[in-house]
């Protein structure tokens, strides 16, 4: 009795003892084929995609690139938290939660918050995911860095009116001039300020955000003015308040300051 062949899948005995090659199938070769073209497809998608985010790495929100200048925007208006790091604001934001006030008022006094004007214009200098470093451009906190929210670091060429919002209790202001009018030993400044918005707000609303601006600014001079603008009015004053160091001394609406404007025939919007 003879040895019988080894068995391989590609041979098989023939009628007389031979072996003989079997070829595989068309198929098979046709199914690698397929498979290596779906892996290459797959590279070129991954290779493509993070060429992509590598190119948008730098932008905020997608509009905003590091190196760009910005514009800082919330539109509630008023006056901004901002941190001198991202701990800060990461602090900031627990004890708001907290309800912590004591908390609140000591990152204020360590100087490690503290706020800036809505609507200042801003250079983008970094970025994590959910904060942007700024150096400010304009006003009082000039050529100072700080970190803020990224969500409200917008486009420069991005200037919102802001609806009324039944929540608000300061206005979105601009300042747009400072006017230092001091005279006989008296410290007197003015602020000429900018609303935007799109509604004739109450006098009550022009008062809170006169006020706000006060505590910021004017608490160091004698008599201190705001000039409250309406948009699309060459400036005219249509607020005026008064302060001293102790508080507001005077308020005026001015309805002249409306006359032949897109306001003149607007009905107040009240909260």
């Amino acid at each position: 009795m003879g040895l019988s062949p080894k068995y391989n899948q590609n041979n098989h005995i023939g009628e007389k003892g031979e072996t003989k090659k079997v070829k595989k199938p068309k198929s098979r070769a046709i199914g690698y084929i397929a498979v290596l073209v779906l892996f290459l497809l797959l590279v070129i998608v991954v290779i493509n995609s993070s060429s992509k985010d590598k190119k948008d790495s730098n932008k905020i929100n997608g509009t905003v690139e590091i190196g760009q200048e910005a514009r800082l925007f919330h539109k509630d208006g008023g006056l901004l938290p901002v941190g001198i790091d991202v701990n800060s604001l990461k602090e900031l934001n627990k004890a708001l939660i907290a309800k912590d006030e004591a908390g609140i008022k000591e990152l204020e006094r360590s100087g490690r918050i503290t706020t800036v004007m809505n609507n200042t214009r801003v250079l983008v200098l970094d970025k994590t995911i959910f904060y942007t470093e700024v150096r400010i451009l304009e006003g009082l906190d000039y050529q100072k860095k700080y970190w803020i929210p990224s969500e409200w670091v917008v486009p420069l060429e991005e200037k919102p009116l802001i609806s009324i919002d039944q929540n608000i209790s300061v206005l979105n202001y601009e300042i747009i001039e400072k006017s230092d009018y001091s005279l006989a030993g008296i410290q007197r400044m003015g602020y000429t300020v900018l609303l935007n918005i799109d509604f004739l707000p109450t006098e009550e609303l022009m008062k809170s955000t006169a006020n706000e601006i006060w505590k910021k600014y004017g608490g160091n001079w004698n008599e201190f003015s705001v000039w409250l603008c309406m948009p699309e009015t060459d400036s005219e004053r249509y607020g005026i308040a008064t302060f001293n160091k102790n508080g507001m001394v005077s308020f005026t609406v001015n309805d002249i300051a409306l006359y032949d404007t897109k306001w003149s025939d607007k009905k107040l919007n009240i909260p």
